[in-house]
């Protein structure tokens, strides 16, 4: 009877873990889905955030770069005008201006021989700039007077003579603080007596406002300044560079070749530029000075004042008519040449120089183009190249 009795019991059992198991699959069906469905519905509102996100990003970029583009085109016309204004103010610029800095004591002439300082020195001089003395004399080929101190000019030798460098060849080797040491070094006090004569005078305030004119400070300057007790203004001057070589060519003493008269020009001229630059500087030419005395000579007068120097007094046109001779020019050629409106690479040497030497023809452009960049002023800005194969050696 018992045996009988557990079969119905087993198949409740059955019947019951049947109906459990529906149950289950029932629920996971049932539940299974909706979580799904959630879970779909979250991340689907998850990316909607993220593109709503990423549009606002895009927005504020798309903002962000039009006001970038913006200040770029500002920008860009500010650098085009300040490029114009530079432009200009390049294209008009001349000889740089003179700018006061301090009271001068006085001014040095600087300028290559045969270019025409005498006469500017005694011009300046008879506006009431102090020479003191000894001077040099008039000499046939230079009958107005040098107005240079046979003291500096003995002293210039000497400081060059130490170097073995003479005023017409070597100067490019001249160096200006060996010289300050050979002056330091000076124990016995021999071999600067001459300049130490010409310092008491340029140093005492009795002899303000003064001028100093030797062609040999070209290439001494810097060895005189540190031995001032003021710092002076520079007048510089120079001359077409074939008519400085023709007369040096004629001269009775020197009878130099022409070539050799045009790197004389050469080297002078560099080195007073280059030795100058940081100083103030008032720029003549023998040219102007010859044409139009007047005018030019008032125009000095306003600059060296502009510099410190307090020049006594401007010229009468008489004084300067009296002073200034045209026929005592040695050689006219700056007062009719046209080489700078050429072409300077293709240019010649003229009949006055009959050559064919390529070396002659070379160094003949050469010089020819640093004179035509002093004309037009560009030879006084920063930056100009001089060339390095032009020696006077």
């Amino acid at each position: 009877m018992q045996r009988l009795s557990s079969g119905p019991r087993l198949v409740h059992i059955l019947i019951a873990t049947l109906v459990i198991g529906y149950v289950l699959i029932a629920y996971k069906v049932l539940f299974h889905d909706d979580l799904a469905a959630s879970s779909t519905a979250d991340t689907s509102a998850a990316l909607k955030m993220q593109v709503s996100d990423c549009r606002k990003t895009t927005i504020q970029q798309s903002q962000e770069l039009k006001t970038a583009r913006q200040s770029l085109s500002e920008l860009q016309l500010q650098l085009d005008d300040t490029a114009k204004k530079l432009a200009e103010a390049t294209a008009s610029a001349v000889a740089p201006k003179p700018v006061a800095s301090a009271i001068r004591p006085g001014v040095i002439v600087l300028g290559m021989h045969r270019s025409g300082t005498s006469a500017l020195g005694g011009l300046i001089n008879k506006m009431g700039l102090k020479t003191g003395g000894p001077l040099i004399q008039a000499a046939e080929d230079n009958e107005k007077g040098f107005f240079e101190r046979i003291d500096v000019v003995l002293q210039d030798d000497y400081l060059m003579q130490k170097q073995g460098v003479h005023y017409s060849h070597n100067t490019y080797r001249y160096d200006a603080l060996v010289g300050i040491k050979h002056i330091l070094n000076d124990d016995g006090g021999k071999f600067f007596k001459e300049g130490q004569r010409g310092l008491a005078f340029l140093n005492n305030p009795e002899s303000y406002p003064w001028m100093l004119k030797d062609p040999r400070l070209c290439i001494t300057l810097r060895t005189w300044l540190p031995l001032l007790n003021f710092v002076p203004a520079v007048l510089f001057t120079y001359r077409h560079p074939m008519d400085v070589a023709l007369s040096m060519n004629k001269r009775e003493f020197e009878r130099f070749a022409v070539n050799k008269g045009l790197r004389l020009w050469y080297v002078y001229n560099k080195r007073a530029i280059l030795q100058s630059h940081d100083l103030c500087r008032v720029v003549t030419s023998h040219r102007k000075v010859m044409q139009q005395p007047h005018e030019e000579l008032a125009r000095i007068f306003d600059e060296l004042h502009g510099c410190g120097v307090d020049v006594p007094h401007q010229l009468t046109d008489q004084e300067v008519s009296s002073f200034i001779d045209i026929k005592l020019q040695h050689g006219r050629s700056t007062l009719k040449d046209h080489t700078c409106d050429e072409d300077l690479t293709q240019i010649v040497p003229p009949a006055s120089w009959p050559t064919t030497d390529p070396q002659h023809i070379r160094l003949y452009r050469e010089a020819m183009r640093v004179y035509c960049a002093m004309e037009d002023g560009r030879a006084f800005l920063p930056g100009f190249q001089f060339a390095e194969f032009v020696k006077d050696d």
